[in-house]
């Protein structure tokens, strides 16, 4: 992957796998960059992690798999959704929706095994779905931050993915990208303070 931009990177895999890493509705958010990998000669399947907002999910914090009903596991920390895929209470989980909006699987990560689970489950569902390119979604930009932002509320879930995607390419071998959409969307980082991440980054 070494020196390739980040088009031709998706141009050169056979199929990518898009993940929205913050939890919630990201995996809305990943929709737009699979449209942009099929625009560019890569079909695309898309997820996220099992770990949906608090008015939508009472429990606190990330579901395990041994929480996750109706799906197709794909390994220890990877489920492949589909529209009925629920919380043992019944609460159907972002992807489980897009999954019905789609028409197609979707992805869904457990984190609770950390950065080493998350590798794992990145792995087993690209493998799973036939990809051989992951690509990391955030949606506002927090996973950039640099922890000093005075709006920054909840970086956790998308500093587990990121941390994991490193293992995943250290261990797997498996190319990955991140992405980050609509600076500022989600209420946390500013705008302008996402671009200088950017900036930054890419310096």
């Amino acid at each position: 992957m070494s020196g390739r931009s980040f088009d031709e990177t998706i141009r050169a895999a056979g199929r990518a796998l898009v993940v929205g890493i913050g939890g919630g509705g990201d995996v809305v958010g990943s929709i737009a960059v699979a449209r942009l990998c099929e625009s560019l000669g890569t079909p695309a399947s898309v997820g996220g992690v099992a770990w949906e907002r608090l008015p939508i999910d009472p429990h606190p914090g990330p579901r395990s798999l041994a929480e996750i009903r109706g799906g197709r596991p794909a390994g220890r920390f990877a489920v492949i959704a589909g529209p009925e895929t629920t919380t043992p209470q019944g609460v159907r989980f972002s992807e489980s929706i897009v999954a019905e909006r789609l028409g197609t699987e979707t992805a869904l990560i457990d984190v609770t095994g950390g950065a080493a689970g998350v590798a794992r489950g990145l792995g087993e569902a690209a493998r799973e779905l036939g990809c051989e390119l992951v690509i990391l979604a955030d949606i506002g930009g927090d996973a950039i931050a640099t922890g000093e932002e005075s709006g920054l509320a909840s970086p956790l879930c998308d500093a587990l993915m990121l941390a994991g995607a490193v293992e995943l390419m250290a261990q797997a071998g498996i190319a990955t990208l991140g992405a980050v959409l609509g600076a500022g969307c989600d209420g946390e980082l500013e705008p302008d303070e996402v671009l200088a991440r950017v900036a930054a980054i890419g310096r």
